[in-house]
């Protein structure tokens, strides 16, 4: 894994979603965390950080609804 690692309080800064909603995100199996750091808080990498961040736009626009606007979607 390169590149750099996020917190999810900076996910969530940076994309303006809640630390419940992120967690929610990963429990649903949308997203994953990368891994976890020493004090076991998530980490998410700048891909999965864009993949949050295109999906809440989605959902906001009105384009695409749940696990559809993350790409995660069925048919």
């Amino acid at each position: 894994m390169s590149g750099k690692l996020m917190q999810i309080g900076e996910v969530s800064d940076r994309t303006g979603l809640s630390l419940r909603t992120i967690r929610h995100q990963e429990k649903a199996g949308i997203v994953a965390a990368s891994g976890r750091s020493a004090g076991d808080f998530r980490l998410y990498t700048e891909s999965e950080v864009r993949r949050l961040a295109a999906g809440a736009a989605y959902e906001a626009a009105g384009l695409l609804s749940g696990r559809h606007a993350y790409g995660a979607g069925g048919t």
